[in-house]
């Protein structure tokens, strides 16, 4: 039997996952601003993305907002994109490039309209 190593793409996905689980174990406070850790739905909500996450978007980076909701992020030298996950099972995402500015709320966490999946497939792996 022949078994392969995980995909350097599989083991970047593995190790943000990692590193979001982490936010739920935050103490209060953990900004100094009163931050809050990540609420169990929000998390649960960019797991699923994730999950979907199609292999032409990079994988992107973490973040957390004081007031525990999760967000996913890709920052790139002329361009941006974030998506932040409330835990009422949508999303919010911001883009920013040469084109100008985009978005939407009320995004289902499971889906990925076609716009933002475009501008996301644009967007180069950061160095």
């Amino acid at each position: 039997m022949v078994v392969s190593a995980p995909s350097p793409r599989a083991k970047a996905l593995n190790a943000l996952r990692r590193e979001m689980l982490q936010y739920l174990e935050l103490p209060a406070n953990w900004d100094g601003y009163a931050g809050l850790p990540a609420h169990p739905q929000a998390m649960l909500d960019a797991l699923e993305f994730l999950s979907r996450l199609p292999n032409e978007v990079a994988v992107p980076a973490p973040m957390l907002s004081g007031a525990g909701m999760v967000g996913l992020y890709w920052d790139r030298s002329s361009q941006y994109a974030s998506l932040e996950f409330e835990g009422d099972g949508t999303y919010t995402y911001l883009t920013d490039g040469p084109d100008g500015y985009g978005g939407a709320e009320g995004v289902a966490a499971a889906t990925l309209p076609t716009t933002l999946r475009g501008y996301l497939s644009s967007l180069t792996p950061a160095e």
